[in-house]
């Protein structure tokens, strides 16, 4: 999966929902791609997002985060039907040159719930992960560090 946004995109029109997602054993990356895994959607929208798996993952080269679970996509918080996100599981990714290891933003009255990640490593991430509204985070064995001497973030990783 090489070209543009989310490698894997769950939404935006989450009206209906999505549910038990498993994705395992992918390449994710290379010049171009924004998200490796990406769920978005936000109070118009409704729905919900449960059950997503994402396991053995290889991302390179991403100009966005590895992990961003975000309701405030597009429209942000302007509606009356916030979505559940719960239960959705990372493990096992080896990633090289992101933005950020992961960006979870929920909402204070429908926080994002129930977050893992674990077993994983994040090499040359060039700005601090952000997770705000999340109920449940767990994140164990995790490795990220940080860009090399000499490089170059906005050559490569364009806002």
């Amino acid at each position: 999966m090489r070209y543009r946004y989310g490698s894997v995109a769950v939404g935006t029109d989450t009206t209906g929902g999505f549910g038990n997602v498993f994705m395992r054993r992918y390449r994710w990356g290379g010049l171009g791609r924004y998200f490796g895994l990406y769920i978005k959607t936000n109070s118009v929208r409704g729905g919900f997002v449960e059950n997503v798996f994402v396991e053995d993952v290889e991302i390179s080269e991403l100009t966005k985060e590895a992990v961003s679970i975000d309701l405030y996509h597009g429209d942000g918080h302007t509606g009356d039907d916030p979505p559940p996100v719960r239960n959705i599981h990372v493990a096992g990714v080896r990633s090289d040159r992101t933005r950020s290891a992961y960006l979870l933003r929920g909402y204070s009255e429908q926080p994002l719930r129930d977050i893992t990640i674990r077993d994983s490593s994040f090499a040359r991430v060039l700005r601090a992960d952000v997770a705000g509204d999340v109920a449940g985070l767990s994140v164990a064995r995790v490795t990220v560090e940080g860009a090399g001497p000499g490089h170059n973030p906005a050559a490569n990783h364009p806002e």
